[in-house]
């Protein structure tokens, strides 16, 4: 399991738990988050260094075949590493994630944007973290536990060293990353994308990515935003069951 930026293996451990029935879940932190080292070079975190990481890691471990799950950043690293190493992994689910920006005008757009996160995140961590936690994109029907675990949120972020979360937004933002969307046809394995009913652009998106993956299966899960997880961690968890006991009806 793979989380997003500025993220940490330790936030997927409470829902995590509700998928043992199916498998095993193992957690891992991204390379510069939270227990793993990092670097203030950017080039340390583009695709290709950190797919050979984590190819590397499961070679190693012999783990394979195994369920590749990736939140955000996280599932954009996941497809990376799908489309690289797919004799490693029986299926993805994506959560809230896309396959990078294709068009060069979008890509340039975004990549300025994201210089301009990077750049604030080197002065003004704090102030960063107050805007990030802000974005509509996170925003979902609050409730007392929802609050707690988005407190957790900002913990794990606050922790992170802004130098590492800088050269991980210039080195593998979206608009950096190569674009995987002419070579979706070929990932012939089973997809779930988990979207949050109130997170219209990533429903969008997810859109694209089943008319193009050959074995995609599309969730819309209800009184979400982004961070599915974490707004409704039971249905999360149900979906991702459901799936892997049967990718082929999802």
């Amino acid at each position: 399991m793979l989380h997003g930026f500025m993220g940490s293996g330790r936030l997927l451990y409470a829902p995590a738990l509700q998928l043992i029935d199916s498998v095993n879940p193992a957690v891992i932190d991204l390379l510069g988050h939270d227990r793993t080292g990092g670097s203030e070079d950017p080039g340390r975190f583009n695709a290709e260094e950190q797919v050979q990481d984590l190819t590397l890691i499961l070679d190693r471990l012999e783990l394979s075949p195994l369920w590749l799950h990736g939140y955000s950043m996280g599932g954009r690293l996941a497809l990376q590493l799908a489309a690289a190493e797919p004799r490693l992994f029986e299926g993805l689910i994506l959560e809230s994630s896309g396959f990078g920006i294709t068009e060069l005008p979008q890509r340039d757009e975004r990549q300025k944007a994201d210089e301009k996160r990077a750049c604030r995140i080197e002065t003004d961590f704090t102030g960063f973290l107050d805007d990030w936690q802000q974005l509509p994109l996170f925003s979902a029907p609050s409730d007392t536990e929802i609050t707690e675990r988005h407190k957790d949120y900002r913990s794990v972020m606050s922790a992170q060293k802004p130098a590492w979360m800088a050269a991980s937004l210039r080195g593998f933002g979206a608009g950096i990353m190569p674009p995987l969307e002419k070579h979706l046809s070929s990932i012939d394995l089973p997809v779930l994308l988990l979207s949050g009913e109130f997170d219209q652009k990533y429903r969008s998106i997810h859109q694209r990515m089943s008319s193009l993956l050959p074995n995609a299966h599309t969730k819309i899960v209800k009184e979400a935003a982004h961070r599915i997880h974490l707004d409704r961690p039971e249905s999360w968890a149900e979906s991702i069951q459901t799936f892997i006991r049967n990718p082929k009806k999802s």
